[in-house]
């Protein structure tokens, strides 16, 4: 199955018009078990048309405030458009409503129990759930900083990772360099810190949230509403989830994709410019 047709099928849902009249009560929650942790995934099932196109697994971005819920617009257009692909969109551990989050040492001082989260950590839980959640391979589609899990995911198991679809992935120079432990360390002690606690209070803010959304990600600035500005909020409400942001904040993510990319032998789309978003 070319992967354009399948990115055909997603710009088509993105673009539709939702009408409230439609039922979109097709859209199923799940609450998932994995590793001593739970976390959900939001699907829509595929519908009956043929030919039948593999399951899609969405990787929101990881901002604040930002989960699976970022999806819920994408989800209502792909249950009214009814393709014949199955959309599964979920919570990497830390975000969202995924339980239980790290928390600080100490109340006041800071200090996290655990290091930041990696890449292929998440990766490890993407390929986890389509093997035993999903049952057969899929495409997973990767946004903005979540690109690198994608990734990471082909790598661990091409069998599970029939395909992979990359939105707006960071700039090329910043997948060509290793940023070194030490660096890595010496951001998560600072995030970790009560400064770490006061910048992600300012960035929970509404007004803050409209234009990093505006400037980051969205191909179209009219579409950061109200609604979606609520659904943000709402996402950031839970503190706890500034360990994942703070993860990618930290860099952990900053690594040289070069010979992964170069043995990578996926069917790989990358979308990538002013209108992507």
């Amino acid at each position: 199955m070319p992967l354009h047709t399948l990115a055909s099928a997603l710009l088509a849902a993105t673009t539709s018009a939702v009408s409230p009249a439609l039922p979109i009560d097709v859209i199923r929650t799940r609450l998932l078990n994995y590793n001593g942790f739970t976390y959900t995934s939001s699907v829509v099932p595929a519908s009956a048309a043929s030919p039948a196109l593999p399951p899609v697994v969405l990787l929101p971005p990881i901002g604040v405030g930002i989960d699976r819920t970022f999806c819920g617009r994408l989800l209502e257009a792909w249950a009214v458009a009814s393709p014949s692909a199955t959309l599964h969109a979920i919570d990497v551990i830390g975000m969202g409503d995924s339980s239980p989050k790290p928390r600080m040492k100490r109340r006041l001082l800071g200090g996290w129990e655990e290091p930041p989260r990696t890449p292929r950590e998440w990766a490890e839980q993407v390929v986890a759930y389509i093997t035993e959640e999903v049952g057969e391979p899929c495409v997973v589609v990767g946004q903005s900083n979540l690109c690198t899990v994608a990734l990471e995911a082909a790598a661990l198991d091409p069998e599970a990772v029939k395909g992979v679809v990359l939105l707006g992935p960071p700039a090329v120079e910043a997948l060509s360099l290793d940023k070194s432990p030490e660096a890595i360390a010496k951001v998560w002690r600072i995030v970790g810190s009560p400064v770490g606690a006061a910048l992600f209070r300012f960035a929970r803010r509404k007004p803050f949230l409209a234009s990093f959304s505006k400037k980051n990600l969205f191909a179209d600035p009219a579409l950061v509403d109200d609604d979606y500005l609520d659904v943000c909020a709402a996402g950031a409400a839970d503190a706890a989830t500034r360990h994942a942001v703070f993860s990618f904040v930290a860099g952990t993510w900053r690594q040289d994709y070069r010979p992964l990319l170069a043995a990578l032998a996926t069917p790989t789309l990358v979308l990538s410019g002013s209108d992507v978003g």
